[in-house]
């Protein structure tokens, strides 16, 4: 996780992005690539039902917004390259 200052829209999601498991941090940055819950399975060697359940554990945590606009919010915290 980067230690840059955010937007103060998006600092408020600090603490549930810090919360997400590695492998939700994983699937839903392929979302903000737009990749398919099928196409991320194969990257990552799992099923597409178990990257819809981690993208849907991590949307539950960051609040109701749609996949991409959580996988837009779990990447402005990650560290750049």
């Amino acid at each position: 996780m980067t230690s840059n200052i955010l937007p103060p829209e998006l600092e408020k999601y600090r603490t549930a992005v810090e919360s997400l498991t590695q492998r939700q941090r994983q699937c839903m940055a392929h979302v903000a690539r737009g990749l398919t819950s099928k196409r991320i399975g194969g990257k990552l060697g799992i099923r597409s039902g178990t990257v819809d359940k981690h993208i849907e554990n991590a949307r539950n945590i960051l609040g109701e917004m749609d996949r991409f606009d959580a996988a837009q919010i779990i990447l402005a915290f990650e560290e750049p390259g």
